[in-house]
């Protein structure tokens, strides 16, 4: 079951099918508690240009990195990267030896899903009803970190993400261990029309005409890529019915922050 830690400073919660990997890969599920935004945005924000000052959004990832590298790397010091994500199906390769990328002014732009052996920095993923997702091959030590909303469901970005890992680094995605965070539940994914938005092949995860249930989707995707039913873990939180943990895009309209999920290897 999907853990919930109390801390005194910041609430996180973790998972505890990645908790035998821990001197592999350290991880965090944060909330929207423990930052400096005000209202709409209140309060860990960790998203830049919707509207909450960059000020407090840097200050926000500041405190979230502190914390995470007190609690879990002994005050070691990385660098965070992070995306301008857009639903794409876009994926960055962060590779030992090689340059990070160039990140003005805040972050790597157009990429939706990281993968990475190394074992120097942090990545970072936003969200507010998309699925953050994460990767983790303890035989490679090889991370992959993956948002993953509607529309990058349909490009099947988890597929390619695992083959990035393969091509990459070699990972076997029976090996992989599947992580999917607090995101909105098929019980308020609700389309307009989605016989008509959806390609046919997702019909089969709409239900009551108009919802559809894109967890199931996810897991499908990650199992035909590979990976063993039982190395995959939900959280079964659903965002739009837990507003006052998480934010939700669309429960709270577009003007809402985003929390963050950081992966770290060790």
């Amino acid at each position: 079951m999907f853990v919930k830690i109390a801390s005194s400073e910041i609430p996180y919660y973790q998972f505890p099918m990645l908790e035998p990997y821990s001197g592999v890969m350290k991880h965090a599920v944060f909330t929207r508690a423990g930052g400096i935004s005000e209202a709409p945005f209140t309060s860990l924000n960790v998203r830049y240009g919707i509207g909450d000052p960059d000020v407090s959004v840097t200050k926000n990832r500041q405190i979230m990195q502190l914390f995470f590298e007190h609690n879990f790397l002994d005050n070691s010091s990385r660098t965070l990267i992070s995306a301008n994500q857009t639903h794409s199906d876009h994926i960055a390769v962060l590779a030992k030896g090689e340059e990070l990328p160039e990140v003005p002014p805040h972050e790597i732009d157009d990429v939706d899903a990281f993968v990475t052996n190394r074992n120097d920095i942090l990545l970072l993923l936003q969200t507010a009803d998309c699925q953050p997702i994460i990767l983790l091959d303890p035989v490679t030590k090889t991370l992959g970190m993956v948002h993953n909303g509607w529309r990058g469901c349909i490009q099947n970005i988890l597929g390619k993400t695992i083959d990035t890992m393969r091509d990459e680094f070699d990972v076997d995605a029976k090996n992989i261990i599947a992580c999917i965070g607090p995101s909105i539940g098929p019980c308020c994914h609700y389309f307009t029309d989605p016989a008509n938005e959806l390609p046919s092949e997702f019909h089969k995860y709409i239900f009551n005409e108009k919802q559809v249930d894109f967890l199931a989707a996810a897991k499908d995707q990650l199992m035909e890529a590979g990976i063993p039913a039982g190395q995959i873990e939900i959280s079964n939180i659903c965002t739009s019915d837990h507003t006052n943990e998480f934010y939700s895009y669309r429960r709270e309209n577009r003007l809402t922050g985003r929390f963050g999920v950081v992966a770290g290897l060790v």
